[in-house]
């Protein structure tokens, strides 16, 4: 193979490994606000008692990630603070493809609508998408170095 053959393959492998560490960092980031914004029950702004044994966190706990197709159904886990459930997302390690951050559970389109208005009145994955978009550039240019 000739010296310039040899570059460009080179060159197609580091470009490869920045668009995955690009594609990998942007995911988690935007899982990262999700979760932050997510909001745990907190039955001091509800109007009815919380059932026995309520723990809150339920919602932030189902956010699931899948690449390629959407993860489906509903996990138990319970994670007020978020810290499981970003880890979840710390291994990605897809290529470029469809990455999807989904959360299944009934409620969770009315939590996007701004259901809980005390926590998160304009929802949290609209905003993420939002504040992502200013991001990418910073992101590309660390996933460069």
């Amino acid at each position: 193979m000739s010296s310039f053959a040899l570059q460009m393959r080179q060159f197609q492998m580091d470009t490869n490994t920045r668009m995955d560490l690009f594609i990998q960092q942007t995911v988690q980031s935007l899982a990262k606000k999700v979760i932050q914004r997510s909001p745990v029950g907190d039955a001091t702004y509800w109007q009815h008692s919380a059932p026995t044994g309520y723990v809150g966190g339920h919602f932030r706990g189902n956010l699931q990630y899948g690449f390629g197709s959407s993860p489906g159904g509903i996990v138990p886990d319970i994670d007020p603070d978020g810290d499981a459930t970003l880890r979840k997302f710390a291994g990605i390690s897809q290529p470029i493809g469809v990455h999807y951050i989904v959360n299944n559970l009934p409620y969770a389109q009315a939590l996007e609508d701004g259901h809980s208005w005390h926590q998160a009145p304009f929802g949290m994955v609209g905003l993420a998408m939002a504040e992502i978009n200013s991001e990418l550039d910073a992101i590309a240019r660390e996933a460069s170095r």
